[in-house]
């Protein structure tokens, strides 16, 4: 975990700053509160002399406080020594292009990714990736992800088949740690095998699924070993051309140039039989030489044999233009557009020297002023720093061998932020400090309301919520006990999808006792917030209605209407079960239509049956409305993020929950969708193709729709959850997994409650179903967003508080307790009392605070 916090200060010139500067470190002296946090002030918007100071405590902010008043007050050039952590905007560094550079072989080290995940949980996906392809058989609570990491590169080489993969999957893992952070990327180059990471990371080489991905880096591994090692690379500095011209010269079939990194290194290819005197002839001329790990001849025409079997590698990936250009190290020219082209040029560089030189003066060329090294250690800096030498250039790397890469990265974050790069510095600061920029920014899209009075018309709207809920819990609880006892009757057996467990026949309907259960119904880890708190979505309560309708009303059609649902409270899973009890009655009317109402109760304690978690009303006679009605208007916005970034930016949901897949346009009215179908292959155990009645996993992500009409719209730092709709009309079944159907969603915002009504349209323009009138409350807390995101680490402890921890039913204390805790120690604390479990969290997370 990163140790440093961030000072910033800004001004028109260097005597504003100084005399900010004072007046802080006067302050710092007469104060008595000794709070860090008091003295961190807000992120500075002026754009013109900053300066970013990276701290550890209240004495190390002193003395550079101190240190920097006297280098700026000094008659000489501003200059900083790197020990220092003292950053200051450059004059001579000019705005222009960003590359990301993406190292090759050899440059993996043990704790390359030590600590990232407590600040940024994307890198997950990418250990988990790591685990699978090495088929990690170590007891997961035994071994930690990142220690299991170390212990693969303290024993693996580097080449194709062994530590190469860990390399390029780290790279990946930094280059979405850098888009999370907003950093600006206009192209990027890759050096040797670091290519295919930057080709991947572009969208140019893409891949369908981790398994097909998991499936190309087992395809690396098998890759044919020599039966003989012929020879090894060596790395030569202080070489001049002339000379280097000469050895190639001398021995054209046993020695290759593979890499030309920089004018002070270059990396040959020497074959066993002349090493010997090739390393004298370089030394004769006053060259340093020393041998590096291969296991093939790399860049140079002596691995062509190897070509075929990397052919059909490259063939398993699904080319594309990219969203952002590509160098090849090759030419020094960008990928091309067509396919063919691409797959050759990759191909290319296998067989052909590595000209990293060449490359980076192209870039440079082509303007581009600020240099990313997205990877693991540092080694292609140097390369630049040579190739550049005596040019203004912003050159950042995100990690370094003996340093935690989280300081790395902040120390890399606040360098943009000087020059006035793009960057999101919250992920490296409190909530309390970067507050008036989010307000700044969501202020500009909400005239209406200032932000202060949102938040507490938010907060005032939960108190009201919680109250109705205390109201109709007494209201049922009188009417429970004035209820007559019903005869006993005998209780039947039923395995649907979720409904396992029993049923019995009350007066005009029946009643179901069971249980939903995470080994079994395993799609709800797909819908957990925080990522360890598994909460039954609204929409599969909507299943729970239907499937319970259905054994009352025994449809003979695939038309039904769900109305009238409301949830008043969450059905978490604070265990592996969930039990439930569900009471389903027909509603008594004056036609023949056949109307069910539904009740589903959390089952686990007695005074939690006082108010059903969830309740409707089902018929299979609906109306025909299937023409599609919803108009967006003529205006349209093109998306400003795409789907792959806003689920795993903005959303928790896994794979059974993610059926957005492209947005046609967006505007003030609404918003035109492309959804796809999700794969239910794993969401039940035993069931590789479930039909349920209702397609609930891809009607969840409607709500989820309404977030990113949200988002757009300007608003940040929130959190919508479902708790009433109108309507479900389906109209017939809707496609299988996988294919694809537009939807139309006419969304809009009045106060607390954002409303959408949705229209589903197959391929042949068909209305499929409609969702009407479905209502989310939006909550507003500067911790709900790093909870439901497992991001702990970004907030504030000082506003944590036993108020919010009790609001939402107890759901914030529930994740946080879910978070914090393991599974023995959950268990223990979830048997104490409510108080009691608020004041042990919070008890930790000031034991966390005053250790920082």
């Amino acid at each position: 975990m990163s140790t440093y916090r961030l000072f910033f200060i800004a001004d028109k010139n260097k005597s504003g700053l100084i005399k900010q500067l004072s007046e802080r470190l006067v302050r710092l002296k007469n104060s008595t509160d000794k709070r860090l946090s008091s003295f961190l002030p807000e992120i500075p918007q002026e754009a013109g002399l900053r300066m970013a100071i990276l701290i550890r405590d209240i004495e190390d902010l002193k003395q550079k406080l101190e240190k920097a008043i006297q280098v700026l007050t000094a008659n000489e050039t501003v200059r900083f020594s790197p020990k220092d952590k003292i950053f200051i905007s450059s004059p001579t560094i000019k705005p222009g292009k960003t590359v990301f550079l993406f190292p090759g072989f050899g440059s993996e080290f043990p704790g390359m990714l030590t600590g990232i995940l407590s600040k940024f949980t994307a890198v997950s996906k990418w250990m988990n990736l790591f685990e699978e392809h090495f088929n990690r058989t170590e007891d997961r609570d035994a071994i930690s992800q990142d220690e299991w990491l170390e212990s693969q590169l303290e024993k693996k080489q580097f080449g194709v088949a062994e530590a190469g993969p860990i390399g390029s999957i780290t790279s990946l893992a930094f280059n979405d740690i850098l888009h999370t952070l907003g950093i600006q990327c206009d192209a990027m180059i890759g050096h040797s095998n670091g290519e295919n990471a930057a080709l991947i990371s572009s969208g140019i080489m893409q891949y369908d699924s981790n398994e097909q991905f998991l499936n190309i880096l087992r395809m690396l591994s098998e890759f044919p070993q020599p039966v003989k090692k012929n020879g090894v690379y060596l790395a030569v500095n202080n070489f001049s051309k002339q000379h280097l011209d000469d050895l190639l010269d001398r021995y054209p079939n046993d020695v290759f140039l593979a890499m030309n990194n920089c004018p002070g290194q270059q990396v040959l290819f020497t074959k066993l039989a002349v090493r010997e005197v090739v390393i004298a002839f370089i030394k004769k001329r006053y060259g340093l030489v020393f041998d590096l790990q291969t296991d093939h001849p790399y860049h140079t025409k002596e691995f062509k044999s190897s070509l075929d079997y990397l052919i059909p590698v490259y063939k398993n990936f699904t080319i594309s233009k990219g969203s952002i250009p590509v160098y090849s190290c090759v030419n020094s020219s960008f990928f091309p557009e067509n396919e063919e082209e691409i797959r050759a040029l990759a191909l290319r560089q296998w067989v052909e020297p590595v000209d990293f030189q060449k490359t980076i003066k192209k870039a440079y060329d082509d303007g581009a002023r600020t240099f990313i090294e997205v990877g693991p250690n540092n080694r292609l800096s140097g390369f630049v720093t040579d190739t550049l030498k005596g040019k203004d250039f912003l050159l950042l790397t995100c990690s370094k061998e003996n340093t935690a890469p989280l300081d790395m990265l902040i120390e890399m974050c606040a360098k943009l932020w000087v020059q006035n790069r793009s960057v999101d510095l919250s992920y490296f600061t409190t909530q309390s400090e970067t507050k008036s920029t989010q307000y700044q920014e969501a202020d500009s899209k909400e005239t209406n309301y200032t932000k202060q009075k949102i938040f507490e018309a938010h907060q005032e709207l939960m108190q009201e919520f919680l109250r109705v809920n205390d109201s109709i819990t007494n209201s049922f609880l009188n009417r429970l006990k004035q209820t007559p006892e019903t005869k006993e009757v005998k209780a039947q057996a039923i395995h649907n999808l979720l409904l396992n467990g029993e049923y019995k026949t009350i007066k005009q309907g029946l009643e179901f006792t069971g249980s939903l259960d995470l080994s079994k119904h395993k799609l709800m880890y797909d819908h957990a917030m925080g990522g360890v708190l598994p909460v039954v979505p609204f929409t599969m309560s909507l299943e729970l209605l239907a499937e319970i309708g259905a054994l009352l009303i025994k449809p003979t059609t695939n038309a039904l209407t769900i109305l009238e649902a409301k949830g008043n409270q969450w059905l978490d899973f604070e265990t592996n079960s969930l039990p439930i009890k569900i009471q389903a009655v027909f509603d008594e009317t004056e036609t023949s239509e056949k109307i069910v109402s539904i009740k589903v109760y959390r089952d686990s304690d007695k005074n939690e049956l006082a108010v059903p978690a969830f309740e409707g009303k089902l018929s299979y006679a609906i109306s025909p409305k299937k023409v599609p009605v919803i108009d967006l208007g003529t205006t349209k916005s093109l998306p400003s993020i795409s789907m792959s970034d806003f689920y795993k930016d903005h959303l928790f949901h896994g794979t059974c929950f993610t059926s957005m897949h492209t947005i046609h346009f967006w505007n003030d009215k609404g918003v035109s969708a492309e959804f796809k179908m999700p794969d239910l292959s794993q969401a039940l155990e035993g069931i590789t193709k479930p039909a349920f009645v209702i397609p609930g996993p891809m009607l969840d992500s409607t709500g989820q729709l309404m977030a990113y009409w949200l988002y757009e719209m300007g608003m940040s730092n929130y959190a919508i959850f479902p708790f009433q709709l109108g309507s479900f009309e389906q109209y017939s079944p809707f496609p299988p997994a996988g294919s694809t159907f537009q939807c139309k969603a006419k969304i809009s915002k009045a106060a607390s409650v954002i409303t959408g009504s949705f229209e589903f349209i197959d391929a042949n323009g068909n209305c499929i179903g409609k969702l009407n009138d479905f209502r989310l409350r939006i909550f507003i807390h500067e911790w709900i967003p790093l909870f439901l995101m497992n991001r702990l680490d970004q907030g504030n402890p000082e506003t944590l508080t036993a108020d919010f921890l009790s609001e939402g039913g107890g759901i914030w204390k529930k994740i946080l307790g879910k978070l914090k805790l393991k599974d023995k120690e959950y268990d223990q604390w979830l048997a104490s009392s409510n108080n009691d479990q608020i004041n042990y969290l919070l008890a930790l997370e000031a034991i966390k605070f005053s250790s920082k």
